[in-house]
């Protein structure tokens, strides 16, 4: 049987830091859903959350989260790692610096690999009784 890691201990020697189990690289996902779960999995593995805490697309980076400059950095550089993408500074100081939500870090993720999200049609009862409403008020 292996003995637990320990907080401080690497894989490397030598080197020290905190370790923990980070999620496999997001790799093949090519629907907006499997990023959107992806992220949901891989912010409660970077923040530490427990599995049961409530996060939504809206929860925010620093007002939720507790993130400071230095971790949104640090999220850079694992989203960057974790989902094989390439996110610019500009973009850094942009989106992750400015409290942004985790639906921002989604669409980034999905507008860096070119992934749109698929938007569910309406049935045609419905559009037709829209189309009455709007033009009833005209």
């Amino acid at each position: 049987m292996k003995e637990p890691i320990s907080m401080y201990q690497t894989k490397t020697p030598g080197t020290y830091g905190p370790t923990y189990a980070r999620p496999a690289p997001v790799k093949r996902e090519t629907k907006y859903e499997d990023i959107q779960d992806a992220v949901f999995k891989f912010i409660k593995q970077e923040f530490l959350l427990e599995r049961d805490k409530n996060i939504n697309i809206y929860t925010r980076i620093t007002t939720d989260l507790g993130a400071d400059s230095l971790k949104a950095v640090e999220l850079a550089m694992a989203i960057e790692r974790d989902f094989d993408v390439f996110i610019d500074d500009a973009t850094i100081d942009a989106t992750l610096d400015n409290d942004c939500s985790i639906k921002t870090i989604i669409d980034l993720i999905c507008d860096k690999k070119g992934i749109k999200k698929t938007i569910n049609p309406q049935p045609l009862p419905v559009l037709q009784k829209l189309r009455e409403e709007t033009s009833n008020k005209r």
